[in-house]
């Protein structure tokens, strides 16, 4: 990527305002930018005076730190990205919140590329911050605009807004929003999201394909899927998860447990689990309401306790496919639906006093086992 490099540009418009006995007064009026590319191969600090900050390519190396101030704001050019192979520390606070974002974002850093009203910000306007290896840092910032569709040797492909490639990634109180693809994507490595949001993001809020992810008083909304399990494992508590346009979880691969939440109003499935029998779904003291389908569960282990919907269609734990080994139907607030599910020999399902078993329009409960 080559060298670091920074330049502050000034432009300067000065103009006369009066001319009384002789002496030429001037006004100065000033704004300014400083462009950065390049590989930091040493600690460096970006300060809110002199930002924004426009990103053409940088990349953290490994053991060197990149410390952004509070209220700083970096504006990124068209497909540009921050790799991550050390750390970035973006720490802001309530009052002055650190911003990532696109080079048309007139909303904060004023109007850096000077085109006024003729561009306006996008998803999709610049790529990623792209951590590789390394560790990201984030708290009281916002993070938008990112994420990129592109080509490359004839193959489509999507990056994410924060990409996570074995390494860590902690966000707290900050705002993932109106980014392409994935708010929060991680192939492998460690995610932490608090007190966070995820709004906005055209595919998923969070994408996990491995790693571990562990989520906490956090919000997804307005996104394809809240959140997508691919693979690895996902902790989530107190979080409420609504509004998207397909399922608010959706697990295809991985262990989750899912506690203490709020999970309503998505069109298609509250929770979708078809991860299959090598994998585990916990589900306790969560509220389910106005979800098309509350809970679909499809040959999972699963475990749950004190969990209650309050409205919508399908109010129950749909059941579907082969037991994946014996099974316990434990009393819950919501009863078992069944579509088609399968008891093979060898295996036994239990359905203790005072279960409730309701069955879809040609179900059937079929059993070669007990």
């Amino acid at each position: 990527r080559g060298f670091y490099q920074s330049s502050k540009v000034m432009k300067f418009v000065i103009f006369l305002s009066a001319l009384f006995g002789g002496f030429l007064f001037f006004s100065n009026i000033a704004s300014a930018a400083t462009y950065v590319s390049g590989a930091i191969s040493t600690d460096t600090t970006w300060t809110a005076a002199d930002s924004p900050y426009i990103v053409s390519d940088v990349a953290v190396a490994s053991g060197v730190t990149l410390t952004v101030e509070p209220a700083t704001v970096v504006k990124f050019r068209s497909a540009s990205s921050l790799s991550i192979a050390g750390t970035l520390n973006a720490i802001g606070t309530a009052t002055d919140k650190i911003y990532f974002t696109s080079l048309a974002d007139d909303a904060v850093g004023g109007d850096t590329n000077g085109d006024g009203s003729a561009s306006a910000p996008n998803r999709g306007d610049w790529l990623s911050l792209d951590v590789n290896g390394g560790t990201l840092n984030l708290d009281h910032a916002a993070v938008r605009y990112g994420g990129r569709a592109y080509y490359n040797n004839s193959n489509f492909y999507y990056h994410s807004a924060i990409y996570n490639n074995n390494g860590s990634v902690n966000i707290s109180n900050s705002q993932i929003f109106h980014n392409l693809y994935a708010g929060v994507d991680q192939p492998s490595g460690a995610t932490t999201i608090s007190n966070s949001e995820m709004k906005d993001n055209t595919s998923y809020g969070v994408y996990i394909g491995d790693g571990r992810a562990t989520i906490g008083n956090s919000k997804f909304l307005h996104s394809n899927y809240g959140i997508y399990l691919n693979g690895g494992s996902a902790t989530i508590g107190n979080a409420k998860i609504y509004d998207n346009n397909n399922s608010g979880i959706y697990i295809k691969g991985g262990n989750a447990t899912i506690a203490g939440s709020s999970i309503h109003d998505n069109p298609v499935y509250g929770v979708y689990d078809v991860a299959g029998n090598s994998y585990s779904l916990t589900l306790e003291n969560n509220t389910f309401s106005n979800n098309n389908s509350d809970v679909y569960l499809d040959g999972v282990n699963f475990t749950h306790s004190n969990n209650t919907s309050l409205s919508g269609s399908n109010r129950g734990f749909i059941i579907n496919g082969t037991l994946p080994s014996d099974v316990v139907w434990t009393l819950d607030n919501m009863p078992y639906i069944i579509s088609s599910v399968f008891v093979p020999s060898g295996r036994t399902l239990t359905i203790p006093p005072a279960t409730v078993v309701k069955f879809r329009s040609a179900s059937s409960l079929s059993i070669a086992g007990t």
